[in-house]
């Protein structure tokens, strides 16, 4: 290994089952494993994402997790999510739009939730700064 790594993620759900097929479904994430009933790992892109079931679930409304796409993907994507009636959202949009937007002059991006309320944003560098 050349060096330290992020390699994982883990992200606290109210029901793993749920997320597991949300995540799947999708987005296209790869189921690797359960460890125990509450508790699984996925993959996407070569980083894991474990999904871990407890009580409470409160996500913080600053938190957020970004999938880095090519331009087209990112459309492709948002039509994709939308078609199973996942809620689009504003997220950082400073037009307060629940649509692909230019952010910074320098990216394509939209904002979805998951099914505990996690903001996903989804991404692709444009290179106009």
């Amino acid at each position: 290994m050349a060096g330290p790594t992020i390699n994982h993620l883990n992200l606290v759900v109210s029901d793993v089952l749920r997320s597991v097929k949300f995540y799947t479904e999708n987005l296209g994430f790869t189921y690797v494993r359960y460890l125990n009933p509450r508790k699984a790992i996925l993959s996407y892109g070569g980083f894991d994402f474990f999904l871990e079931q407890a009580e409470n679930v409160s996500p913080h409304p600053r938190f957020h997790f970004g999938i880095l796409a090519e331009k087209d993907e990112v459309y492709r994507m948002i039509d994709r999510l939308r078609a199973r009636s996942v809620k689009i959202v504003a997220g950082n949009n400073p037009n307060n739009l629940a649509d692909v937007y230019v952010a910074d002059r320098v990216r394509f991006v939209f904002y979805f939730e998951d099914p505990d309320g996690y903001l996903v944003e989804v991404y692709s560098h444009i290179g106009i700064a």
